[in-house]
């Protein structure tokens, strides 16, 4: 054996002795060595590899930090679907939810349930191929995530290297526990650095960082729940207890459960006990354990029938309101929040909750000094529940008739509790704006953050000499404005190196490509979300087609109800908005839709859906629709071809019947899409 042979034998040793100590100390929590001897080990491997670097090897336990920040993050297709959870906030839900199990399945039986702790962190996905890991990325829309594998090797609780060479998926939470998020803001507030809102933002934040030498530092960890496949198992408890072998940390609280009491036992059990951990959850989640029943019941378009989350009563805890503060939106919306006596809620540092609006306001009778209830609403947004006792007359705030930021009079919008901002100038709605449109859902614009759009917008930051005199020359007043920057322009502002601009200018030309869906939601639109501009984009297919659009054309899109229609009209036709357009297809910024195959069966055919289908979401199904060249409305004429007709249909089934239009049953619909293929 030669000395290369001779390296390569003793550092594949190493290794495999620092790969069985990570087992015994993440997994089983038995380590065998003391620390000390674990790091003698860990540098010894260090050094030899420092020797032979031609021998290191990416699974190798060194190897867990990168040395190059990424510019931004690829997005990663999942060959399985991460869908979320469908949630019950009662036992009488849960309850449904074991008779809805039963009744699918045919069976009278008790039924095994899985029920695990729902951790409040980060979903992702960790892919291996011979044991190696290769690819974690985030849950996103849970059809597309983000690459962020740099980032999840620096989780010590992920196996670089599994224990059997085997070629899997699995999926996990990750988190940050109460100790690390408590060390972590007590250091950036000794920085002047503003403290995470909560534990589930830190973690989240964390494994965004784009250096992931930041994301080491943040000591992340993660539970693994479950696998994208399940082939050669019979039940979800025991695919669980051999990912333990495999060398994935599971939450030891999980619990095999014998029936639909046991259930509900567990999670009175951990609705009083959930304040002993140290780490945040908000709920329990709930799976039938048998694969077989699992693949009976199937999964909607957004969730599997055979899981739920039962999520936890809010927690509610007394304070006092300091002061009232108002916020201004995007769209000029006035929200007024209560600056609190800090005060700790499930484990987080609360100082401000939300009061919603001058109704609520009035609802619940609640002024500066009351004392009140606060909770975090779904156990994130902190907001003002009620008071702690109830006053004898009305005393509550009234929202000043003047902006605080631009001092324009403000506007009750008619028939709703809104209290809007009219002016379109004022600072805050530009910089709301400004954030919306570079925001991951929209434009995905990397490192146009909050401190950047704040200077781009004040420009109270100019640094240096070179640019005295030129505070009133404002970089961003406009959407458009952010694709008319330079480097002199970035490069003026304070903090902002030759790095940070070249790569803020990489990422706003990349963003030129998002498509007509993000470019219509980043727009920001009033009532128009995510999913109703994607529904958009896949009908106008171009943004000289969407601007067209008629009310009554809007209205007839399935899922575009009047308001909406109303709200889309209004916009497209003020002449700032057309001015908007023109100044971002001057610097190329794409306007049509991704391409799409469109199928001959369904091409120019119309459709209108009705009742509730089994397989598909409303969008989901007008979705598919359109990507096979059909067109999807919400009122069935003589001119309507199919009308697909769900559990519980109303009077379009009567129209659809009287005008002779062929009425389909998803399987019928289902047929006639795999007849065009």
């Amino acid at each position: 054996m030669n000395t290369d042979d001779r390296v390569e034998k003793q550092l594949n040793e190493l290794k495999e002795k620092i790969y069985y100590h990570n087992y015994r100390y993440y997994v089983l929590n038995r380590p065998e060595i003391t620390d000390y001897e674990y790091d003698m080990l860990y540098r010894k491997l260090q050094e030899l590899e420092q020797q032979h670097p031609e021998l290191i090897t990416a699974d190798s336990p060194t190897q867990r930090i990168g040395g190059t920040p990424l510019p931004y993050f690829d997005q990663y297709k999942h060959s399985i679907p991460l869908l979320s959870l469908s949630n019950a906030f009662s036992y009488d839900e849960v309850r449904d939810f074991d008779l809805r199990v039963k009744k699918s399945l045919g069976v009278t039986e008790k039924i095994e349930y899985v029920c695990e702790l729902k951790i409040d962190g980060l979903a992702v996905s960790l892919v291996y191929d011979n044991g190696r890991f290769i690819v974690g990325a985030t849950r996103g829309d849970g059809f597309v995530g983000e690459n962020i594998t740099q980032n999840l090797r620096t989780i010590h609780e992920i196996p670089l290297r599994l224990t059997e060479d085997v070629s899997i998926e699995v999926r996990g939470e990750a988190y940050m526990s109460h100790k690390s998020f408590n060390e972590i803001n007590t250091q950036r507030s000794q920085s002047s650095a503003e403290p995470f809102a909560n534990p589930r933002n830190a973690a989240a934040g964390s494994l965004r960082q784009l250096d992931p030498k930041i994301t080491a530092s943040r000591k992340l960890k993660i539970f693994v729940y479950g696998s994208s496949t399940n082939e050669g198992f019979s039940d979800h408890y025991s695919l669980m207890q051999y990912l333990i072998t495999l060398g994935f940390v599971i939450n030891k609280n999980s619990r095999l459960c014998k029936s639909f009491d046991e259930v509900v036992n567990y999670c009175k059990e951990w609705e009083t006990l959930k304040n002993e951990l140290d780490y945040d959850i908000d709920g329990v989640v709930i799976k039938v354990n048998r694969f077989d029943y699992q693949s009976i019941l199937g999964n909607t378009a957004k969730s599997p029938r055979w899981a739920i989350a039962y999520k936890f009563a809010p927690e509610e805890v007394p304070t006092t309101i300091l002061d009232i503060v108002l916020n201004v939106g995007r769209t000029g919306v006035i929200t007024p929040v209560a600056i609190l006596q800090p005060v700790q809620i499930g484990g987080v540092l609360v100082s401000r909750a939300t009061l919603h609006n001058q109704d609520e306001i009035i609802r619940k009778n609640v002024n500066i000094g009351d004392k009140v209830l606060v909770r975090r609403a779904g156990e994130v947004i902190p907001e003002v529940a009620s008071l702690v006792q109830p006053k004898d007359k009305p005393d509550f705030f009234i929202i000043p008739e003047t902006c605080p930021v631009c001092k324009s009079t403000l506007s009750r919008v008619e028939g709703e509790s809104a209290i809007k901002c009219v002016n379109i100038t004022c600072p805050a709605q530009i910089k709301a704006k400004i954030s919306h449109f570079a925001s991951r859902d929209a434009m995905n614009i990397e490192g146009m953050g909050e401190a950047l759009v704040e200077n781009l917008v004040d420009n109270e930051n100019l640094a240096g000499p070179l640019f005295a005199g030129l505070s009133d020359r404002k970089l961003v007043n406009l959407i458009s404005d952010i694709y008319y920057l330079n480097e002199y322009d970035l490069l003026s502002l304070k903090g902002m190196g030759r790095q940070s601009v070249e790569n803020i200018l990489k990422s706003i030309n990349r963003s030129k490509n998002a498509g007509l869906a993000r470019l219509i939601y980043g727009l920001g639109i009033d009532l128009v979300g995510k999913q109703t501009a994607e529904i958009l984009a896949e009908h106008y297919r171009t943004m000289d087609n969407f601007l067209n659009a008629s009310y009554d054309d809007l209205c007839q899109i399935e899922g575009i109800g009047p308001k909406v229609g109303k709200s889309i009209e209004d916009t497209v036709r003020k002449e700032s908005f057309v001015k908007e357009i023109k100044r971002l297809r001057d610097k190329n910024v794409k306007m049509t839709a991704e391409e799409t195959v469109k199928q001959q069966t369904l091409n120019n055919k119309s459709f209108v859906v009705t009742g509730t289908l089994q397989k598909y979401s409303r969008t989901q199904i007008s979705q598919l629709i359109i990507n096979n060249g059909g067109k999807v409305t919400s009122i069935v004429s003589k001119n309507t071809d199919y009308l697909v007709v769900g559990e519980s249909p109303g009077s379009k089934y009567d129209k659809a019947k009287e005008l002779n239009v062929k009425i389909i049953n998803e399987q019928e619909f289902e047929a006639l899409l795999a007849k065009s293929t």
